[in-house]
Parts: C-alpha cells; structure tokens; sequence
C-alpha cells in the first residue's frame, strides 16, 4: 500500500545539518505531519511532498544539503507530483491552507480526479470555503473514500480524523512485517 502526504513546510526549523532528512529540518506544527506519515508506514510505503515558501517543492527523503534558496516551479512541480500520485497511489492526504489548496488542488481537480485510482483513500485538511471548492462527489463515483477536516488554525488534521484514517488503513491491509 502505497500512501503520499502533501502539506507546506513549518516557519519553525531546526538547525540546518547536511546528513539529516528534510522532514526532520521542520518543527513546530509540522510534527503531526511527520507523525502521521510514520504511523502511515506501518501500512506500506510512504511519500511526503513539502510546499516551502523559502525552498519549493521538498520531498521528505531528501538529504537537507538539497535545500536550497530556490523557489523556481515549486507549485508546478508539487501540483504534478499530486497529479502523479493520484493516479499510483492507495492513499492520498492533502494537508493545505486555502490559498495553496486552491492553486495546486482547486485550479487542477478535474485532472486530479480523472487520474484518482478507484477505491483509494483521499484525506482533506483544508478551510471550509477551500474544500467547498472541490467536488468530492467525482471521488466518490469512483469508489473512494473520503475523510476531511475543515481546518481551523494551525492544526493541520484533528485526532480523530487521523485515527479514522488509520482505522480505514487496518480495515483494508494488514500492517507490514
């Protein structure tokens, strides 16, 4: 089972070091994020994708040396890894403020569902005015299922919406030995 999170990168960062990963360079309210792809892990296969402001697009298995001040295609390049990952992947969890869920999710939907595998697990933490944006509807015909948190603040998913995400993962494959 392959699952892929895409969220922005923290203002809180640690201390720079050339050897350790880029998930482990933000803090602060990025750490339910990394702790969510970990449980994620337990299912299969992982990917994180990182929207930086300062960096672009990131992706969390990269070494820190990689970061660098550039933010040259950074929504066109995690827009397509979005199109791309919703065409391979059995679970997708999109974790986004309105205005960049609107120009990576909202502005390519009807591609994003298109490409969407049926039956695959999609979870939204988004604004109320940027998941109403979207319609779910077009997943569902595909038989997926769908969990979304309308996000308020920094949280960028609710515990109980993280947990009924695990619960449907235990539901469709046993966790990895």
């Amino acid at each position: 089972m392959k699952s892929v999170i895409f969220t922005e990168a923290s203002s809180t960062t640690a201390e720079l070091t050339e050897d350790q990963e880029v998930r482990e360079y933000f803090k602060g309210g990025f750490l339910s994020v990394t702790s969510l792809e970990s449980d994620l892990a337990e299912f299969g296969e992982t990917e994180l994708h990182i929207l930086s402001e300062d960096y672009g697009h990131l992706v969390g298995d990269e070494k820190s040396s990689s970061i660098t001040k550039s933010q040259a295609s950074g929504v066109k390049s995690f827009k397509e890894a979005l199109h791309s990952a919703a065409g391979e992947s059995d679970v997708i969890v999109i974790l986004l403020t309105k205005s960049i869920f609107e120009s990576v999710v909202g502005e390519s939907w009807q591609t994003v569902c298109a490409e969407a595998q049926r039956g695959s697990i999609w979870c939204f933490g988004a604004s109320t005015s940027a998941l109403s944006s979207i319609n779910l509807d077009i997943l569902e015909q595909k038989d997926c299922d769908i969990l979304t948190y309308e996000r308020v603040g920094v949280a960028r998913i609710s515990s109980e919406t993280r947990e009924d995400l695990l619960e449907k993962l235990e539901l469709n494959a046993p966790p990895q030995e």
